[in-house]
């Protein structure tokens, strides 16, 4: 049978890992309050975007845009696509067609 010290000692602990629990749910929470108010800021940008990019899927497939054409590069040499012109710079490993 445990002893009164034992006891004790085993109640002190339960109420600290209670403690750390609470702690650590208070964490989560503001975290997840956070991630929503960035989700919800977010809504109104994925809006636009998703009209911008149903008025384009319903453009004319034969009007290309000098802007949406691909450029020729060299094999090896660096090379942005006009159609990301806000993507980063990379090495081309072929030609484009």
């Amino acid at each position: 049978m445990a002893g009164a010290q034992d006891i004790r000692r085993r109640i002190r602990s339960v109420k600290n890992m209670q403690q750390i629990t609470k702690a650590m749910k208070m964490v989560s929470a503001a975290k997840l309050r956070k991630a929503q108010l960035k989700l919800n800021a977010a809504r109104p940008y994925a809006r636009q975007l998703q009209g911008v990019l149903e008025r384009l899927a319903q453009a004319p497939v034969d009007v290309i845009h000098p802007l949406l054409k691909k450029t020729a590069c060299a094999k090896g040499s660096l090379c942005a696509d006009n159609v990301r012109p806000w993507s980063l710079w990379r090495v081309q490993r072929e030609p484009h067609p």
